[in-house]
């Protein structure tokens, strides 16, 4: 098997040149599948005891990057994937979003779907609609059955009465042939509170899933009302977008499958596809169809139900990737699958069952989970796959860093190529949004073994900490007694300043199998705001030994650059009175 195992030592520089991709695949369809909460230690391949086939064979057979960061919680995870830009760009440094709020993502940024219009060498003429009868999907019935042991609770409202002037779509403009058709499907999560800021005003020609961050599974309920719509074309809005209180009882991951099935069959042969498939599960709260936990009769809960959530999951990818193949999409599809950060624990998130295990070390577990700016919070499980790998790429290991930020000029360079990516880059500048993502194309795809672009990355830069600081309503920081914290990796190098998570989210969390124990193992430390340590995560990946006693000139270096990117800050969006949110039984946008 092709392998890739180089180890960054300690550069002091960023390395700017591009490697060249001539031997690496062009791709011609793009699915970025987000696993919510997904930990290292839960897939199959990393010796767990859960089932998950069809993930284990897409990993095996692609290129697994064991190097990737992602941010500590959705929101920012989410916007760093759609905008190749670090959060401090657009001030999202500082949590999630919460209902409400009237701040989402920026308007000004560009998001994947419209970069993949830059990244052609003509322009690209308005997207084609492509969208379901009426802007409906369905979704499946037997796909959906609620078991006889859960009762989902309803909403308080009953639906609004029907506009007849609501749910319609302009004609269909002629399809382009060699265009983009992007679907998005699943969490958003990235800002609702004005209809701008929802998927089909940023690129997208429909949208099925919610808004917020994270809802019952089957009632598909937040805060007592429904957050589950359909935006059936571009810019759908007010007088388009439909509350789907239909689907009520049926399970997300069915429902989600589902309509990436359809997405995925009614697809028109002559464009390119672009499919963002964000999956509920494994997120809060624990439920999946008691049929799915059999298997797991041996473990406790939480893990039981966990395991049973990712196991439906793991289904839910065999059947879109199934109707890939049936379609002949296959054979030109590139399959990117992310975690959007670690795992939860009881100090962020819950006790899911989940967890961060290391399989490539005798320690174990990596320290922390989510909220947190250490390696549990912030390493992420990560892969890609495609039939366009050769044999020499297959089963490789990357070593070499990756950011949520990459995947963006990472998508561009592989559909579109240097010279595409070079567009993007340098419409990107004219609008004052230089990106901070670099391409890792080369890197995995190509048969050679390409050294990566990137010596140094920016983890964390979070001013904010509750309680300490409860203007900022969607901060998360472990067991909420933490403090502002700030990281970044250079080489194998990490420091940070801060409380990195607070109170036991400071420890070391485990479930059960591959780890040895269950439950935490405390921090040895007491943590506050002034601390500043320093790991080498490659030969200690548990972060156990900090070495800015021993190294304190190269502490006070990478110090420095971390400072120096905080300089440049967007100050964080503070939250606000509520808006109202909650209109007629539903999550609505209201500016």
């Amino acid at each position: 098997m092709g392998r890739v195992m180089r180890l960054c030592l300690g550069g002091l520089f960023l390395c700017t040149a591009r490697p060249a991709v001539a031997v690496a695949p062009t791709v011609k369809h793009v699915v970025l599948l987000i696993v919510d909460d997904l930990g290292f230690g839960d897939l199959g391949i990393t010796g767990s005891a859960v089932k998950t086939p069809v993930l284990d064979d897409l990993a095996v057979n692609g290129v697994r990057l064991l190097s990737y960061y992602v941010q500590r919680a959705c929101s920012p995870t989410r916007a760093a994937i759609q905008t190749g830009r670090y959060n401090i760009r657009y001030r999202m440094q500082s949590g999630v979003l919460e209902p409400g709020q009237r701040f989402g993502l920026a308007l000004d940024e560009t998001l994947l779907p419209e970069a993949l219009g830059l990244a052609s060498p003509e322009p690209t003429p308005t997207p084609a609609i492509s969208r379901f009868p009426n802007g409906h999907t369905s979704a499946g019935d037997a796909a959906g059955r609620v078991p006889d042991s859960h009762t989902p609770p309803v909403t308080t409202s009953p639906p609004a009465p029907t506009d007849p002037d609501q749910n319609k779509c302009p004609p269909s403009p002629p399809v382009v042939p060699g265009s983009w058709a992007a679907h998005a499907i699943g969490k958003w999560h990235i800002g609702f509170w004005q209809w701008a800021y929802t998927p089909t005003f940023r690129g997208f020609q429909s949208y099925l899933g919610y808004y917020t961050g994270g809802e019952d599974y089957y009632s598909h309920s937040t805060h007592g009302v429904l957050d589950m719509r359909e935006d059936g074309c571009v810019e759908c809005g007010a007088n388009c977008s439909q509350p789907r209180f239909d689907l009520q009882g049926e399970y997300s991951t069915f429902i989600f499958t589902k309509r990436a099935e359809e997405v995925i069959k009614s697809h028109n042969e002559t464009q390119r596809l672009f499919l963002y498939l964000a999956y509920q599960a494994v997120h809060c709260p624990s439920e999946v169809p008691i049929q799915y936990t059999v298997p797991y009769a041996h473990l406790p809960e939480p893990r039981k139900t966990f395991a049973g959530m990712l196991s439906c999951l793991d289904e839910g990818v065999g059947n879109v990737t199934s109707m890939l193949k049936s379609q002949g999409l296959w054979e030109d599809t590139l399959l990117i699958v992310t975690t959007d950060n670690g795992a939860p624990t009881p100090s962020c998130g819950g006790d899911q069952g989940g967890q961060n295990y290391w399989p490539f070390s005798p320690q174990g577990s990596l320290r922390g989970g989510k909220c947190s700016a250490w390696e549990g919070g912030l390493r992420g499980t990560a892969f890609v796959s495609s039939p366009l790998f050769s044999a020499a790429i297959r089963g490789r290991h990357v070593m070499d860093l990756m950011h949520a930020v990459d995947w963006l000029p990472t998508i561009i360079t592989a559909t579109h190529g240097n010279d595409g990516l070079d567009r993007v880059q340098e419409a990107m500048r004219m609008r004052g949004k230089p990106l901070d993502g670099v391409s890792l194309w080369a890197t995995i795809a190509s048969e050679e073994a390409i050294p990566g672009p990137r010596t140094e990355v920016l983890l964390e830069a979070d001013p904010y900490a509750l309680p300490l600081d409860p203007q900022y309503c969607g901060d998360q920081h472990g067991s909420g007694a933490g403090t502002g914290y700030y990281a970044l990796r250079r080489g194998n190098l990490k420091v940070i300043l801060g409380d990195p998570a607070g109170g036991s989210g400071d420890g070391w969390y485990c479930t059960g199998a591959p780890c040895n124990y269950t439950g935490w193992v405390p921090s040895p430390t007491v943590l506050n705001a002034t601390s500043l340590q320093l790991f080498d995560v490659v030969a200690d990946p548990g972060e156990h030994h900090d070495l800015s006693g021993e190294q304190p000139e190269t502490t006070q270096m990478l110090l420095a650059a971390l400072l120096a990117y905080n300089s440049s800050a967007e100050p964080s969006y503070a939250c606000g009175p509520q808006g109202p949110w909650q209109v007629n039984g539903t999550l609505s946008p209201f500016g």
